[in-house]
């Protein structure tokens, strides 16, 4: 698969899901809701770890920046 996560992309995923573990493990998130934001913050820092995610798949997304075409050096 074609990574399509950017170096800021990565580090906004890695922030958000390190504070929502960290809240779920200090109990401030609990319950089903606490839960939810649990996987969900597992699932942002698998795919920032990866560099991949699915949905900007599907959407034909990426925030990877692109080295410019043709600007070949001989």
């Amino acid at each position: 698969m074609k990574r399509n996560i950017g170096f800021v992309d990565k580090l906004v995923r890695l922030g958000i899901g390190i504070t929502i573990i960290t809240l779920h493990l200090s109990g401030t998130l609990a319950g089903l809701w606490g839960s939810i934001l649990l996987a969900s913050g597992i699932i942002l820092i698998l795919t920032a770890l990866i560099s991949i995610c699915p949905i900007y798949l599907i959407l034909g997304w990426t925030t990877r920046s692109q080295p410019p075409r043709g600007n070949k050096k001989h």
